[in-house]
């Protein structure tokens, strides 16, 4: 009997070492919010009434393939002048309730981006007057039970 459970025991320990566990470790996904100029240049000061874009990335480095869903728009920029919402990406815009399924290959990126502040549903331009804002990223990817954690916001300034 003793030595049954000794073989069982190891044939146990023997199986359980070739088990793969492919489940993601969501710690390595590396994110980052940024915004740039129109030429590409990252840059944290604007002129009054120039375009620049918001980006935000997320990198796959979990050892896998990411299979995520999202209902709407998958990230959606927002900007803040003391405390208030003046503009999102969004705004003026609508879509379907649809849920969408998407995937992340390892050491691929997922990219969104928005040329601020206006988007195809503003009804009128909107120009940023002179003063101190705050961006930020809310994102509605779920990876599997696992929301990305809120991004750090970025400040920026806009000057006459």
């Amino acid at each position: 009997m003793k030595k049954t459970f000794i073989v069982i025991l190891f044939l146990f320990d023997m199986y359980s070492c070739h088990i793969n566990d492919s489940s993601p470790d969501y710690s390595r996904i590396e994110t980052q919010f940024k915004l740039y100029d129109t030429t590409g240049v990252e840059k944290y000061y604007y002129k009054y009434g120039e375009k620049f874009e918001m980006k935000f990335t997320a990198l796959n480095n979990t050892g896998t393939d990411l299979s995520y869903q999202y209902s709407g728009p998958s990230s959606i920029f927002e900007i803040y002048k003391s405390d208030s919402l003046i503009c999102t990406s969004v705004d003026g815009l609508a879509w379907a309730m649809v849920i969408i399924s998407a995937t992340i290959k390892e050491g691929e990126q997922y990219s969104n981006k928005w040329i601020v502040p206006n988007n195809v549903g503003s009804y009128q331009r909107i120009t940023l007057p002179a003063g101190n804002y705050k961006a930020i990223v809310v994102h509605s990817c779920l990876f599997k039970n696992y929301k990305l954690p809120d991004t750090k916001p970025v400040y920026f300034v806009v000057y006459n």
